[in-house]
């Protein structure tokens, strides 16, 4: 299981997307969070901006993987979407 879900990190472009995703969010909230001691010329410590950007990367990685699991658990070997209902579907009403 673990090692099935490395194997997905590790897929298709899902590093690149997270680096990506990581490089964009981790530096609005640097701004937003450190904005006022670099105007005033000071250093937040470094390892507060790391998990700044860490932190997306992780995220942005999890969803990818969690989408990815999703699809191949409702898709049939020949590549077919099996449906899923849900309650505004009409088999509901």
């Amino acid at each position: 299981m673990m090692k099935d879900w490395m194997v997905l990190c590790l897929s298709d472009k899902i590093p690149i997307m997270a680096v990506k995703t990581s490089l964009i969010v981790g530096t609005i909230l640097v701004l937003i969070n450190h904005c006022d001691a670099l105007l005033e010329g000071n250093h937040p410590p470094v390892w507060k901006i790391l998990c700044t950007y860490i932190v997306p990367y992780c995220v942005s990685t999890f969803g990818a993987v969690s989408q990815k699991q999703f699809t191949q658990q409702y898709t049939s070997p020949n590549g077919d979407y099996f449906p899923i209902a849900s309650k505004g579907d009409e088999q509901w009403n």
